[in-house]
């Protein structure tokens, strides 16, 4: 097969109706972390083993800047997140030396789907 260089973990999901964190269902609390956490997780051990086969390359995660801004209503989100830039900073450690370098990119709001659903025109 063809090989490639780069891997891009941007996967997300956000439950629209921003409940505080009292008031996040555990059921919402894990498919929050299944989505963002465990799939950066499986692409990124995945990636490592194949980049490491071919050479090396690049491993960027997508997180979110929610994680510094803690705001209301994205707990589940921005802790997720966060569990993805702290993955990635043990990730590139471990990587030392193997020609794969592992960062995160922290965008503020982007005007998507999920940053508008949920919200009306005056929020």
């Amino acid at each position: 097969g063809a090989k490639f260089h780069i891997v891009v973990n941007c996967a997300g999901v956000l439950d629209p109706k921003y409940p505080s964190l009292a008031n996040t269902t555990v059921e919402e609390w894990d498919n929050t972390f299944n989505v963002n956490t465990k799939g950066a997780f499986l692409d990124s051990r995945e990636a490592a083993k194949r980049l490491a086969r071919g050479g090396g390359g690049r491993i960027i995660m997508i997180t979110t800047s929610l994680v510094g801004a803690l705001m209301p209503g994205y707990a589940a989100y921005a802790a997720s997140k966060a569990a993805v830039e702290t993955m990635a900073k043990i990730l590139a450690k471990e990587l030392k030396g193997t020609a794969i370098t592992v960062n995160c990119v922290a965008p503020g709001p982007v005007a998507t789907e999920l940053f508008f659903a949920g919200k009306s025109k005056e929020t």
